[in-house]
């Protein structure tokens, strides 16, 4: 039996090579990925994570700034590939194929860790949250970008999650971020 998280991983590995051409990109996704940058923007430290990267956009992003060590981590090998075709000469950038559930890193070694659009793939949210945790350094900052129960658009998006296109722009009544300090 297929579960959810396989459905979903299909999903993105065959959307993967129009990801960042379609309308829920050019719509949605990109601006929500603008939020998250000026965020995370005044933020100190130079080593990050993005958990559930898809294309890499946001690392491509914080490529730009200061950051020393960028890492993107997926479950996706389709988005993981595209990922790293469109980030082929920046050798800051690192991806790998890996659950939120289970990060394979050590402890402290993050200074920032994002999830932008995301969480809500996440089967074990209280374990995803923890291991991000566990690898932030002291001090680090955990960003989670995700839409809310509030609002057509969040409501639309998370019960429809198969649907590869929709309408509307992100607005504060279903987009959440939250950040967190250790």
């Amino acid at each position: 039996m297929v579960d959810s998280r396989d459905r979903a991983i299909k999903r993105f590995d065959n959307w993967s090579g129009s990801y960042e051409q379609s309308y829920t990109w050019q719509h949605f996704f990109s601006p929500v990925h603008d939020i998250l940058q000026a965020h995370v923007l005044g933020v100190q430290g130079t080593h990050i994570l993005d958990i559930g990267c898809g294309t890499g956009d946001m690392l491509r992003r914080f490529s730009g700034e200061r950051a020393a060590r960028l890492v993107g981590l997926d479950q996706s090998e389709g988005m993981l590939a595209k990922a790293r075709e469109l980030s082929a000469e920046d050798d800051k950038i690192a991806y790998l194929a890996g659950s939120a559930e289970s990060l394979p890193f050590g402890d402290a070694e993050f200074d920032i860790v994002t999830s932008c659009i995301a969480f809500h793939h996440f089967p074990d949210p209280d374990t995803a949250v923890s291991e991000m945790y566990r690898v932030l350094k002291p001090g680090g900052r955990l960003f989670i970008c995700d839409l809310t129960q509030q609002g057509l658009l969040g409501r639309a998006m998370l019960f429809y999650g198969s649907s590869q296109e929709s309408v509307g722009d992100p607005t504060p009544t279903n987009l959440a971020i939250t950040a967190f300090s250790l």
